[in-house]
């Protein structure tokens, strides 16, 4: 399991720049959908007000508004964590 006290690499930041932005497809079936988080200084964002705020908000409250239309499909257990 990853060291979660570690920083991020910098191919790692990639990896989940990167992640973000493709799992949408670039069509126009997508103009009317929900994009969700697509960059990571909004995920940031998002990450420090969920964490800094005063309640626990539980991920299947958050996890929604990160995908938004646009969930990815996992094909195991392992690529979800």
């Amino acid at each position: 399991m990853r060291d979660l006290f570690k920083p991020l690499s910098h191919q790692e930041i990639e990896q989940l720049d990167h992640f973000l932005l493709d799992r949408i497809p670039e069509d126009d079936v997508t103009e009317e959908m929900e994009e969700g988080i697509i960059d990571l200084t909004s995920l940031d964002g998002f990450f420090t007000a969920i964490v800094s705020g005063p309640d626990m908000i539980l991920p299947s409250q958050w996890l929604p508004q990160v995908w938004g239309d646009f969930e990815p499909e996992w094909q195991t257990t392992n690529q979800f964590d």
